[in-house]
């Protein structure tokens, strides 16, 4: 029994793999992009965003001079 369970472990080797893993190489094409895109969508309403507040500034600025 012990022979058995012997030759069983053995064609069993189960390890983790060593070494250090690329940033982008485990990546697909496909995901690559989709990041990319989600990146630049965030980009993008960041600057929407900035331009909403700068402009809502300009217009409170002034709408207070007015008065």
């Amino acid at each position: 029994m012990n022979v058995a369970l012997q030759e069983l472990g053995a064609g069993s080797n189960v390890g983790f793999q060593k070494g250090t893993r690329q940033l982008l190489g485990s990546r697909t094409q496909l995901e690559l992009v989709l990041a990319g895109a989600s990146l630049l969508l965030a980009a993008l309403l960041l600057g929407c965003l900035v331009a909403l507040g700068v402009q809502y500034h300009r217009e409170f600025a002034s709408s207070r001079q007015t008065d």
